[in-house]
């Protein structure tokens, strides 16, 4: 993430491209964020399937739709 906002101005350039591109191709330019986001919404679901394992169904999805 840091790397794409350092980065952001030059997203187009080949070099740039060739390194994180997959990350954010098919985002308009001023979107390129969006799917590192994504990506931590995913990770917080798996998180919080694993870790409140204990604590019941109920609360993971309480927990779950609060994170949405």
């Amino acid at each position: 993430m840091v790397f794409l906002i350092k980065k952001r101005e030059r997203l187009r350039e080949p070099n740039v491209r060739c390194k994180v591109g997959f990350i954010y191709n098919g985002y308009k330019k001023h979107k390129f964020y969006w799917e590192l986001l994504i990506i931590y919404r995913e990770i917080s679901i798996i998180t919080i399937a694993v870790l409140l394992q204990t604590m019941g169904v109920s609360f993971q999805l309480l927990c779950a739709s609060l994170l949405m």
